[in-house]
C-alpha cells in the first residue's frame, strides 16, 4: 500500500507493508474513538496511537524493502477541551517531510479509514461502482 500527499508542490510517497498498513487501520479505528470520546470528555491531551515502518516510494521500487531506507512514522492523537479532536501522522527522520498527513475532524479520520478499507469517502460512489 502506498500513502501520498502534496507537500510544497512536490508529492510525497510512503509504501506501507501488510502488517504497516494493519497498524495504520487500527490506529485510525483508535482514533475515530477516542475522538467521539473527546466529544463527551473534552480533554486536552496528545498521545501517540501507533508506530509503524514507511518507505519512501521511490526507494522502495529502486531497492525493494530495506530496513536501513525505512523511517519511523507514528500516528499522534490530539484532543481538545473544546471537544474536538485532531489525527496526525507523522514521519521520522524525513528529509522532505514531517507532519504528513493532518485529520482535523472526525469526518476527516472516518473519511481516510474507509479509503484505507477500500471503500470511497461517499457512500453513494460505493453503491454505484461495486
Amino acid at each position: 500500500m502506498f500513502i501520498e500527499t502534496e507537500y510544497y508542490g512536490n508529492d510525497i510517497s510512503f509504501r506501507l507493508g501488510p502488517t504497516a498498513a494493519t497498524q495504520l487501520i487500527k490506529g485510525m479505528k483508535k482514533a475515530k474513538e477516542w475522538s467521539a470520546i473527546n466529544q463527551q470528555y473534552k480533554k486536552e491531551f496528545r498521545k501517540e496511537i501507533v508506530r509503524f515502518w514507511v518507505m519512501d516510494k521511490s526507494t522502495f521500487q529502486f531497492h525493494g524493502y530495506m530496513q536501513q531506507f525505512a523511517n519511523t512514522a507514528k500516528l499522534i492523537f490530539t484532543g481538545r477541551t473544546d471537544g474536538t479532536s485532531s489525527c496526525l501522522i507523522k514521519i521520522e527522520g524525513s528529509v522532505m517531510v514531517s507532519n504528513f498527513l493532518e485529520f482535523n475532524s472526525y469526518d476527516e479520520m472516518n473519511n481516510f479509514l474507509k479509503i484505507l478499507e477500500g471503500k470511497s469517502a461517499q457512500k453513494e460512489v460505493d453503491s454505484i461502482f461495486k
